[in-house]
């Protein structure tokens, strides 16, 4: 007797259609405020730490990287996917990276040294595939941390974290001043936005790629 599909059970197919989420306007909503959220910030980068020059390249592209955020939160709105997820969490990441290259280019005058920075942020979102069990290290250390090292970082992320907002305050309404005699600050900042980059990519890859295991193994 042949086994007729029960309608209750979902479908372990990943390409099978799924059920919007959210109606088209509160989608298109959603990719809206995100695109001027993330534009908007991208926008104040550019301005940082001379406000007198801002960097047009970096407007261009972080306006460019908002679109692309937007549209993956529309299709992740209406309909869930898997690379519609990436996308939003690529594109944050690349804003971080951005932030970091603007940051630190007034240090580098030579591209070629940001190589190593790209090699790494991009062996970040690669590290799941090459090896899993060190991605999954790590990202247990990022969530709850269980070595002493891991403590400790957590520690100084948390610290920072807390004065993140003043520290920022206190950078931009003392830009003019920065150039001139707190190199040191942009360079902090610098640092801090690659270092954040390259976590938050190693933490986003491992999540989905665990979330999402069935791309290449279907029958789990």
């Amino acid at each position: 007797m042949t086994n007729l599909p029960n309608p209750n059970k979902p479908s372990s197919n990943p390409n099978h259609a799924k059920e919007p989420v959210n109606t088209t306007s509160e989608a298109l909503g959603a990719g809206i405020v995100g695109f001027i959220l993330l534009g908007g910030m991208g926008t104040m980068l550019a301005y940082f730490p001379d406000p007198k020059y801002p960097s047009n390249l970096v407007i261009n592209i972080t306006w460019m990287i908002s679109l692309i955020a937007s549209i993956c939160i529309v299709r992740k709105r209406l309909r869930p996917s898997w690379w519609a997820e990436f996308g939003v969490v690529f594109s944050l990441a690349n804003l971080l990276l951005v932030a970091a290259i603007h940051t630190l280019s007034y240090f580098i005058s030579n591209w070629i040294w940001f190589l190593p920075l790209l090699i790494v942020y991009l062996t970040a979102w690669a590290l799941p595939i090459i090896n899993s069990k060190l991605a999954k290290f790590l990202y247990t250390e990022q969530n709850a941390p269980q070595t002493g090292l891991g403590k400790v970082f957590l520690r100084i992320a948390l610290l920072f974290s807390g004065i993140a907002g003043p520290v920022g305050a206190a950078i931009g309404l003392g830009s003019s001043k920065i150039l001139h005699g707190r190199g040191i600050s942009i360079l902090i900042v610098g640092v801090l936005a690659a270092a954040v980059a390259i976590g938050f990519a190693q933490h986003s890859a491992y999540e989905l790629w665990a979330k999402h295991r069935w791309i290449d193994n279907p029958q789990e």
